[in-house]
This record gives structure tokens, C-alpha cells and sequence, in this order.
């Protein structure tokens, strides 16, 4: 199988040194569906996810199993813990998920959301290109 490089658009998948408490940066993903609410950004450590109501009590450091949609129609399951969480304005809270186990398969599959995500922003034809 050939390697795919990543556009320099794409540096948010890469490793960033510093004091940012992910391991990767984040890539802004718009209309990827998820089975936790409105996944807002993602990358190769975790997930962003908007929704209508809180965590519920012990949710927090909890590992929970979730989807992402696949640029195909598919759902990639994945395991997560929320580490985070903010009231972002009435009825709107973000949860940040570090995802925990992944896979060779899986991490290749998140490349293929966020590859699919740049190429559907960009104009460059429909996500299951």
C-alpha cells in the first residue's frame, strides 16, 4: 500500500511540542457525523464534540465506545475518555475525548476523515472521492 503525504494544510495531525496538552494538534472537521453529538474537530490523540446536555455524573475519566463516520458512509468505532468539558452558551457543551487503543487501522482511517474533510473544503468534489 503507498503512503499518502498530507498536505501542509494538515499540520494539525502532526506532533507539537510544547505546553498543549494533546499529543497531536486538532483539524476543524465540518458535517462528520458522530454518535455523541457534532464532532467539531479531531485529530490522530482525540476528538472535540459538541451537544445539548452535560456529562452525566462519572462520565468524566469513564472509557465509553463511539463512531465516527467514515468518508465512505461507514462508522469507525472508537474507545475514548472525556477529559474535558465546557459550557459553551445555552444548551451547547463541549467534550474533549482522548481516544484510548487505537489501532493501525483506526489511525488510518482517522487520516482518511481528516484527508477527505481538507479535499471536501477545498472544493475538490464530494467525501467519498
Amino acid at each position: 500500500m503507498e503512503m499518502f503525504r498530507l498536505p501542509k494544510r494538515i499540520e494539525s495531525l502532526i506532533p507539537r511540542e510544547g505546553k498543549e496538552q494533546r499529543g497531536f494538534g486538532r483539524m476543524r472537521v465540518d458535517e462528520v457525523r458522530c454518535s455523541l453529538g457534532r464532532l467539531l474537530d479531531l485529530s490522530m490523540s482525540g476528538c472535540q464534540i459538541r451537544r445539548s446536555s452535560a456529562p452525566k455524573k462519572g462520565e468524566m475519566h469513564a472509557p465509553r465506545c463511539f463512531w465516527i463516520e467514515t468518508p465512505t458512509g461507514g462508522r469507525l468505532e472508537v474507545r475514548g475518555t472525556l477529559v474535558r468539558h465546557a459550557h459553551a452558551g445555552f444548551r451547547k457543551h463541549e467534550l474533549g475525548y482522548a481516544y484510548t487503543d487505537l489501532t493501525t487501522e483506526q489511525r488510518e482511517t482517522l487520516c482518511e476523515i481528516a484527508r477527505c474533510s481538507i479535499r471536501f473544503e477545498m472544493g475538490f468534489g464530494d467525501r467519498a472521492a
